[in-house]
């Protein structure tokens, strides 16, 4: 450890993965943080975000569009596998039979209605969580820490 001044300690830390060691100033920063952040919060400004904790979250973000597009998909196949008609009910059918004819068009509309609406669902959580990685790892990639810690909270 090296001591310039109360203020500024210089100590070795681990940065990123590959736990490279360097000299950098210490000033309550977490174990594990990336040199543009440190040299950020040496300038006076920016927030010290824990880059190993902030890649697993994106990562955990970048299955979410996997996991809505697989079950997309299943729902498309399911929709387009199942017959859907709307039976007509006969004028000498007795009160049962109506019934259960009533009963399958619900059944049948209710069905057509989950299905679209699953595969709206999904394809927006494609969207939006794309998007989301997308603008995550380019604010990261520009040294926007800020922001970054902001449109992630």
């Amino acid at each position: 450890m090296i001591t310039i001044s109360p203020a500024l300690t210089f100590e070795p830390i681990r940065i990123g993965v590959n736990a490279v060691r360097r000299t950098l100033p210490m000033r309550n920063l977490p174990p594990a943080v990336s040199l543009p952040s440190v040299v950020s919060v040496i300038r006076g400004g920016g927030a010290v975000i824990d880059f190993d904790r902030s890649l697993v979250r994106l990562d955990a973000f970048s299955t979410y569009p996997v996991v809505a597009a697989i079950l997309m998909s299943a729902m498309l196949d399911m929709n387009s596998d199942t017959p859907k008609v709307i039976k007509k009910i006969p004028d000498d059918a007795d009160k049962s039979t109506a019934m259960q004819i009533k009963i399958e068009n619900a059944a049948t509309c209710l069905f057509a209605f989950i299905c679209m609406f699953s595969i709206a669902s999904a394809a927006y959580s494609v969207g939006v969580f794309s998007l989301v990685v997308i603008y995550s790892k380019t604010a990261l990639g520009l040294g926007l820490d800020g922001p970054f810690s902001t449109f992630l909270a």
